[in-house]
C-alpha cells in the first residue's frame, strides 16, 4: 500500500521525501502514507530535507532528488519494520549522515528468518547509487511475492504493472 501510495505520487510529478514508519497510519488495517509536508518535485535541492535515518545519500547531501529517493526511504522504513532496528548507525553532529558513507547492516544479521530473497530485495533499495535501487514497478510485484495473508496487498483500482 505504501509503494502504491509513492507510485501515485511519482506518477502526478511529486516526490514525498520523508517516508518514514511515522509517516504511515493505519486505516481498516491498511497502511496510509500521509503527511507530505517536504514533498516536491524532482530536481536539485536547496539543502538536505527529511528524517536524518531516512535520507538517501543524495537527499543528504543536498543532490538531485528522483522516484528513487524515495525507495530508499522506503527500504529503510521496509528493513525498520522487519527488524526493529535502523539499517545504519545513528548519526553524529561529526558524521550527521552515515547513509553517505557507510553501506547498511544485512538484515538478516538481526532476523535469520528473514528469507534471503527478501533481504536482497531490501538492500536493494538502500543503493548508495539512485540508479540502482528498483523501480517501483519492479519492486511491488516483488513485494507482493512475500505476503502471506492480511488484507489485500493493492487498493481497489491499482495495479502495480500500471504504476510504471
Amino acid at each position: 500500500h505504501l509503494g502504491a501510495a509513492l507510485a501515485h505520487t511519482h506518477a502526478r510529478g511529486f516526490v514525498h521525501l520523508d517516508v518514514k514508519p511515522s509517516n504511515v497510519i493505519v486505516v481498516r488495517g491498511r497502511p496510509v502514507l500521509f503527511d507530505f509536508g517536504v514533498a516536491g518535485r524532482p530536481g536539485r535541492l536547496r539543502r538536505p530535507t527529511g528524517t536524518d535515518p531516512y535520507m538517501a545519500p543524495e537527499q543528504c547531501r543536498a543532490e538531485t532528488v528522483t522516484p528513487a529517493t524515495d525507495i530508499f526511504g522506503f527500504g529503510v522504513t521496509l528493513y525498520e519494520a522487519l527488524s526493529g532496528q535502523l539499517p545504519y548507525p545513528n548519526g553524529t553532529r561529526r558524521c550527521p549522515f552515515p547513509q553517505t558513507h557507510i553501506g547498511p547492516l544485512a538484515l538478516r544479521r538481526h532476523v535469520a528468518a528473514v528469507p534471503v530473497s527478501l533481504e536482497e530485495l531490501v538492500m536493494s533499495c538502500l543503493a548508495t547509487d539512485p540508479v540502482a535501487r528498483p523501480s517501483l514497478a519492479a519492486l511491488l510485484p516483488a513485494l507482493h511475492g512475500f505476503i502471506k495473508h492480511g488484507p489485500p496487498m493493492w487498493p481497489p483500482g491499482f495495479s502495480p504493472a500500471t504504476a510504471a
